[in-house]
């Protein structure tokens, strides 16, 4: 049973999201929020100590879906090579949801990359792992012609990193299929006609 300290919780929570989608995290101050939860600015000081432990925590919750649906994508049944590009479908389309039409956290993830850094740590271990449990996984069962999945893994992450960027500004403009698939025939195929 949930208590009412978590409920509470919970709204401010999706509250102060709501606000910062529709008004901005630097316009919203935690006076708005406490009167939109509709409790006192104690209760909300007790949850919370700013806005800003309000947004990483927002900014948790959505990394910690991402790990899972990233995960669900590594351990299906296919083989290597149909994993892998449902690992960077899965993996484009967690990060258009992540920005979610909200303009605060598009401008963080694209402006203040070393705050993005911090709250990334451990998903990139983790994304480290399941690319090199992939790479391996291919390489054994001759899917991949690669010999050193670990540092190829290390090379595909900063790959994708390096992707983000471009892709968060692309999608606005063209289909997130359209640029995921760009992005998985590259991969898979390079830019050489033949």
């Amino acid at each position: 049973m949930r208590t009412t300290l978590l409920i509470t919780k919970e709204k401010i929570i999706s509250v102060a999201q709501k606000l910062f989608i529709e008004t901005s995290f630097y316009r919203t101050t935690m006076k708005d929020i406490a009167r939109a939860a509709k409790v006192s600015r104690r209760t909300l000081y007790t949850h919370f100590n700013s806005k800003e432990d309000i947004f990483n925590h927002i900014v948790d919750q959505k990394i910690e879906l991402i790990e899972q649906k990233l995960e669900q994508a590594v351990r299906t049944a296919l083989p290597a090579d149909k994993r892998l590009k449902l690992y960077i479908k899965e993996r484009f389309n967690l990060i258009a949801e992540l920005m979610g039409g909200s303009q605060p956290i598009k401008e963080t993830f694209l402006h203040n990359n070393s705050k993005i850094e911090i709250l990334r740590e451990n998903i990139d271990r983790q994304e480290l792992e399941l690319l090199y449990s992939i790479l391996r996984n291919g390489a054994d069962a001759g899917i991949f012609s690669i010999k050193q999945p670990r540092r190829l893994a290390n090379s595909l992450q900063s790959v994708f990193k390096s992707l983000e960027f471009g892709f968060i500004r692309q999608y606005e403009h063209q289909p997130r299929p359209q640029v995921i698939n760009e992005y998985i025939n590259i991969l898979f195929h390079g830019i050489i006609k033949k």
